[in-house]
């Protein structure tokens, strides 16, 4: 019984070793092949390096992600057809060695402008609202418990004094956002929350729309008494630069 059982054990390790060891030789095999060394040849031609987060006391730009070149999963993809293709290349995501997610209690005030975006944030605004909601532009809404909605084309961002009991509603309905605009009272509620704090990069009003200039990566808090026509001329300086409006989830990520 002794002898069976070291026998055994014998068998399975044997297995396991050439199992091994066949591997290794089969992925030596790859790495000699033409069609590797054409993909690590051409690597450097796909390839971006990531961005790391800038921060700045107790504030942070964002970083942007990076990525390389998979070479063992861009050969499997184009082994078949036996050529390079850069249709078929594999890439793995390379982070930014300092980013958001190892600084969230840093406040952001400004993302990365790579993105080539802005985000635009409103409150009490009905008419310059119903406008963003009419032509479909991608914006933020700070509510209430009073304002929020069930659905809303809007990124609803919890802004009550009673913080939990919103909270509570808008994870119930699956709105919750992973983003905090900082006020007065929910800084530690926020940070609890793990929630990235943002602060707008600056308020647009009627007064100080000529002298403002837009840059990508802004963070526009909209004031309540901006008019209509002069939210118009936002957009259009906003259109001026190239640049387009996004929610502040997709503005402070670091996803390239």
């Amino acid at each position: 019984m002794k002898k069976d059982f070291i026998k055994t054990i014998f068998i399975i390790l044997l297995l396991t070793f050439s199992f091994y060891y066949a591997k290794k030789i089969s992925t030596l095999l790859i790495y000699k092949s033409s069609l590797m060394h054409e993909i690590m040849d051409n690597k450097d031609n796909y390839e971006e390096k990531s961005v790391n987060a800038i921060i700045d006391g107790d504030y942070i730009t964002p970083g942007i992600d990076g990525y390389k070149v998979a070479g063992l999963e861009s050969y499997y993809q184009m082994k078949n057809q036996g050529v390079f293709d850069e249709d078929k290349i594999v890439y793995e995501k390379v982070e930014p060695e300092i980013s958001l997610a190892n600084n969230q209690t840093l406040i952001i005030n400004k993302a990365n402008s790579f993105k080539r975006k802005v985000s635009l944030i409103v409150n009490n605004n009905e008419e310059v609202e119903n406008y963003i909601l009419k032509h479909r532009i991608k914006a933020n809404k700070l509510v209430t418990l009073n304002t929020y909605k069930k659905k809303s084309a809007f990124k609803q961002i919890n802004h009550d004094k009673n913080y939990s009991v919103l909270e509570k509603k808008l994870k119930e309905y699956e709105i919750n956002t992973d983003v905090c605009v900082l006020n007065n009272y929910n800084k530690e509620e926020c940070l609890n929350d793990h929630k990235f704090l943002v602060e707008p990069t600056y308020t647009i009003s009627d007064s100080s729309l000529i002298k403002t200039n837009i840059n990508a990566g802004d963070i526009i808090m909209i004031d309540d008494s901006l008019s209509l026509a002069s939210f118009k001329i936002l957009l259009q300086k906003i259109n001026y630069q190239n640049l387009s409006s996004d929610t502040l989830s997709s503005l402070i990520s670091e996803e390239r």
